[in-house]
């Protein structure tokens, strides 16, 4: 299906280009960290900027960090929230919103707008339907959430060329959507034995 080849090119993108940088007078994103508390953990707002920043090419450095652990610029400044890309370790130039520093790495196109204008209700209807727990619910959100599947369905049906952003290489509606399907797969399966 159109959908899974979306994510699956798309995130697998982010997967195999993941740099290894050392810390320096290059940009930090601090970000939510796995279990281990030193690898990226699973936040699909941080798999949105880092993908569009590594399909941008822009150089930064991942800093996955505890609630404990932030810095107190992070936590006056922004309410600890992340991802937050950084200047540097000392806050300057701080941005927290996952859209801003996806957007600022790869701008969009005219295409791109038009795709997450129909992506736009899909993360809330992915959310509501995962997180719910009252069973009596789960069919009128299933119903909310295979809606904003179509409109996307729809969407991706009119875009000539290989990818939403409307061309032959990712761009940032391609981040938008990936992450949002990420999460669908994944924990749409394992929690609700959905499948796309």
């Amino acid at each position: 299906s159109p959908v899974v080849a979306v994510v699956s090119s798309a995130f697998l993108l982010v997967v195999t280009t993941a740099k290894a940088l050392s810390l320096g007078s290059m940009p930090v994103l601090y970000c939510k960290p796995s279990a281990d508390l030193a690898s990226v953990g699973d936040c699909p707002f941080t798999q949105y900027a880092r993908m569009a920043m590594e399909i941008s090419g822009k150089s930064y450095v991942v800093k996955p960090t505890a609630k404990d652990a932030k810095p107190e610029w992070l936590l006056k400044d922004h309410g600890g929230s992340m991802p937050c890309l950084a200047l540097s370790e000392a806050g300057d130039g701080a941005v927290s919103e996952s859209s801003k520093i996806a957007s600022e790495a790869l701008p969009p196109t005219q295409e791109d707008t038009i795709s997450m204008e129909a992506a736009s209700t899909l993360f809330g209807a992915i959310a509501k339907f995962i997180k719910n727990t009252d069973d009596a619910k789960d069919a009128d959100l299933k119903l909310n959430l295979d809606k904003a599947l179509t409109t996307l369905e729809a969407r991706l049906q009119q875009v000539t060329e290989g990818f939403l952003s409307g061309g032959t290489s990712l761009g940032l509606s391609d981040c938008f959507v990936a992450t949002k399907l990420y999460v669908l797969v994944v924990a749409g399966e394992h929690f609700k034995n959905y499948d796309i």
